[in-house]
């Protein structure tokens, strides 16, 4: 097999299955989606899932397991804080939530490898993805993404036992992708959702209506009333966007904990306008050199825009590559 494809460890993400009578109804309840759209096994959705201030608990790849029963991707790091703040709307529903003990890989590569790595491994010819974007067989479980490249996708493999794909990757020496997943979100702006952004921000501020994760003509979820009046206000009651920026890495290294300080000049005017930025996520590069950031900002992040990281009362600048 070609050296392209990458294999990724899905340590860091989470299953979250619930399942029983009421599982539709409680989702349908929750979720800025509509549910019904969720009708076969063969494509899974993007949504998210809101307080009732409209500030998100996550966001989410769900899609339908079985009869009665849904499963979702999550991080792991925010498992048990998220199913503790949905805890006291579950009682009225005939609905239980558990985080599944299913092991997540990822394999980023073109169809036709990927294909080949999914017949050697799990000896089936019926894991072909061409039309859909899951597939479920039993017990094993995967998503097929789309990102930046035309002819690449990254899939999520959710399997009972890694043993087999662990040998496999083993034995054709293909070395592993630590969190080669963050920069293939961040290159297609999916926002990542973890412990240190936990309920800080609406959907419409990290660009989950680009995912169509937001239905605005769905009945009535939890923190739908802010939602819907950031939507009819067209974005003027908070504009903060969300940017991924590559970043090249001089005097200081970026953390998420970092405060931004962005400086722009209007073209006409030639006032500057200072604002704060806020580090979603971090993606570093092997080399050490360079690293991909999602960044959320009032402004549209360009070249020629100004941004310096703030630590202990010094200032260091970031310079964006193209």
């Amino acid at each position: 097999m070609k050296t392209t494809l990458k294999f990724i460890p899905l340590n860091h993400w989470i299953l979250i299955i619930v399942n029983g009578k009421d599982s539709k109804k409680f989702l349908q309840h929750q979720l800025t989606i509509n549910i019904d759209n969720l009708t076969d096994q063969k494509n899974f959705l993007y949504a998210c899932h809101c307080n009732s201030k409209g500030r998100l608990l996550t966001n989410m790849k769900i899609f339908k397991y079985k009869h009665n029963c849904y499963g979702y991707i999550i991080r792991k790091n925010i498992a048990q804080i998220y199913l503790n703040s949905i805890k006291k709307y579950m009682f009225l529903y005939d609905v239980h939530i558990l985080c599944s003990t299913k092991s997540l890989v990822g394999i980023y590569a073109d169809n036709n490898t990927t294909q080949n790595f999914l017949l050697h491994v799990f000896q089936n010819s019926n894991y072909l993805m061409h039309k859909h974007s899951l597939l479920i067989d039993k017990d094993n479980i995967l998503l097929k993404i789309r990102t930046m490249s035309r002819n690449k996708y990254l899939t999520i493999i959710i399997v009972n036992n890694i043993h087999n794909i662990i040998s496999y990757i083993r034995y054709h020496k293909i070395a592993f992708s630590y969190n080669y997943d963050i920069k293939l979100f961040c290159q297609i702006g999916y926002p990542i959702i973890d412990k240190n952004n936990f309920t800080k921000f609406i959907p419409q501020e990290i660009n989950m209506y680009k995912f169509h994760a937001i239905d605005l003509h769905k009945g009535c979820y939890i923190g739908q009333e802010i939602i819907n009046k950031i939507y009819m206000a067209n974005n003027h009651y908070n504009n903060n966007k969300l940017f991924s920026i590559k970043i090249k890495i001089t005097n200081i290294i970026p953390r998420i904990s970092d405060r931004l300080i962005i400086t722009s000049q209007h073209t006409l005017t030639n006032k500057h306008y200072i604002i704060n930025g806020y580090i979603l996520t971090i993606y570093y590069f092997t080399n050490n050199q360079y690293c991909l950031m999602q960044i959320m900002s009032k402004i549209a992040i360009t070249y020629n825009i100004n941004i310096k990281i703030l630590r202990e009362h010094k200032s260091y600048s970031l310079y964006i590559q193209k």
